[in-house]
């Protein structure tokens, strides 16, 4: 989350505002047995991968990190979530 005091407000990730604000007034369901997840680069700056671990967790019965640090390499698994679009059009390309 960034802060500017100034302004009075608050922003955040995606997923760190859904895990925050959305998780417990939403409805979810392990739609997968498995996922794995990408954490962009800047996800991993602002401090939000267990965000991402914990959402994909309510959508999956395992979730799996990638354990690829950069979108441009391609990833093996089935069902490939990203919030970031460039990595998703990578990884679906190749897929």
């Amino acid at each position: 989350m960034l802060c500017a005091r100034a302004c009075r407000f608050s922003l955040y990730e995606p997923v760190e505002f859904i895990n925050t604000f959305l998780k417990d007034k939403l409805e979810w369901r392990q739609v997968r047995d498995n996922v794995a997840i990408h954490v962009p680069c800047t996800s991993k700056k602002l401090g939000v991968t267990s965000a991402f671990e914990q959402v994909a967790g309510l959508c999956a019965k395992e979730v799996t990190p990638s354990g690829i640090p950069c979108c441009g390499e391609h990833l093996p698994f089935c069902t490939y979530l990203s919030t970031n679009i460039s990595c998703g059009m990578a990884n679906t390309s190749r897929s």
